[in-house]
C-alpha cells in the first residue's frame, strides 16, 4: 500500500509529489498520458522559446517552489499592457514542470487512468480503480485532474462531489504564440486586447526568448480551436491589430482554462473538499482562480493537509 496515490501529473500533482518527496512520504502518481506536465509545454523555434500553456503570470512576492528547486535566477519580469507587474520563465514555463519532475524518485504510472475511488474493506485506507482493472490502496489520495474527469471517480464515494463536479464547466482557451523578427515586428508593441474574446495578450523581447531585435506576443482567445483553424485565429489577430503575419506560430487549444461554474455556484465548488474523508482531496487550477504561484503551492498545502488525516 502507497502512503498517499497522485491521480494526474499536470503541474499541481507534480507539486503535490514533490511536496511529499521533501517530506520523505511514499506516493504513487499516475498520469493518463505519456508525459507530465499538462498544458505546460514549452517549444524552440528558430530562437523564439514559445510556451503553448501558461506564459507570462503575476509577479509573485513570494515563491516558495523556486528556492526549494534552485529556481531563484529562473525568472525574469515584465509589464503587462495593463501595467500589472509579471513575470515569465527565461527558458520557459517547462522549466518547472521539467524541474519538478526531475527530483521525484517516486512510483510514476504513464498512460494509465483511474476509473473510481472506493474504502478499503477495513477502511483504513482507499481503493483506486486502474482502467486496465487492477486496484492499488493508499493511506490517501490527491485528485489533480480535470472537474470533468475527476467526476466519475467519486460516484462510488460521494455521489454529491460527482455531481457538482459532472456539471462543471470550463471556457475553452486558444492560446496563440507569434514571433516576429527585428524587421517584420509591429511599430507598436501590444496594447489593451481589442475584443472580449481575448483573454490576456502578453509579449516581450527579453533576449532569453527571442532573437537579437525581435518580439513575441502570446494571445490568449476564448475560442475552441475545434471551432476554427490556426491559420484562421492568426489572420484574426493580425488584422485585428493591424499587424504583419508573424515569423514564427505555435497553437495550442486549453480545454479547462477557466472554471465557468465557479463563478455561477462558488460555495458549492468551494466546499467540494469539506464534503470529501479527509484522506482524500482535490487539487489544481480548475477548482480555484489562481496563478501558476499560488496554484503550485496550494497543490503543496493539499499535500500536507492529506499527509495529516493519514497520520491522525
Amino acid at each position: 500500500m502507497s502512503d498517499i496515490i497522485i491521480v494526474g501529473g499536470g503541474v499541481s500533482g507534480l507539486a503535490a509529489a514533490f511536496e511529499l518527496e521533501k517530506q520523505g512520504i511514499s506516493y504513487t502518481l499516475i498520469e493518463v498520458k505519456s508525459r507530465t506536465g499538462g498544458h505546460i509545454t514549452t517549444t524552440q523555434q528558430n530562437g523564439f522559446v514559445m510556451d503553448g500553456g501558461t506564459f507570462a503570470f503575476a509577479r509573485p512576492d513570494n515563491w516558495p517552489l523556486l528556492d526549494d528547486l534552485g529556481l531563484e535566477d529562473a525568472l525574469f519580469h515584465m509589464e503587462s499592457p495593463a501595467n500589472r507587474p509579471l513575470s515569465a520563465f527565461r527558458d520557459g514555463t517547462q522549466t518547472l514542470v521539467d524541474s519538478l519532475a526531475a527530483r521525484l524518485t517516486g512510483r510514476i504510472i504513464q498512460r494509465m487512468a483511474v476509473t473510481s475511488l472506493g474504502i478499503t474493506e477495513d477502511e483504513t485506507g482507499y481503493n483506486v480503480c486502474l482502467e486496465n482493472g487492477l486496484a492499488m490502496q493508499a493511506k490517501g489520495v490527491i485528485v489533480a485532474i480535470p472537474a470533468r474527469y475527476a467526476s466519475r471517480l467519486f460516484w462510488t464515494l460521494q455521489p454529491d462531489v460527482a455531481t457538482t463536479l459532472e456539471n462543471y464547466h470550463y471556457d475553452e482557451v486558444t492560446r496563440v504564440a507569434l514571433g516576429y523578427t527585428t524587421e517584420n515586428k509591429p511599430q507598436k508593441a501590444p496594447q489593451s486586447p481589442p475584443s472580449v474574446l481575448f483573454s490576456a495578450l502578453t509579449s516581450t523581447d527579453h533576449p532569453s526568448r527571442v532573437p537579437q531585435g525581435g518580439l513575441l506576443v502570446q494571445a490568449a482567445i476564448r475560442v475552441p480551436l475545434s471551432n476554427t483553424t490556426p491559420e484562421k485565429l492568426v489572420d484574426s489577430i493580425c488584422t485585428s491589430m493591424n499587424w504583419n503575419q508573424p515569423d514564427e506560430i505555435l497553437v495550442r487549444e486549453w480545454g479547462e482554462a477557466d472554471p465557468l461554474t465557479i463563478t455561477a455556484a462558488p460555495p458549492a465548488l468551494l466546499r467540494i473538499n469539506d464534503l470529501l474523508p479527509a484522506g482524500i482531496q482535490v487539487a489544481g487550477g480548475c477548482y480555484q482562480f489562481l496563478p501558476l504561484p499560488q496554484r503550485t503551492e496550494s497543490a503543496r498545502a493539499t499535500a500536507r493537509k492529506v499527509l495529516a488525516a493519514v497520520n491522525a
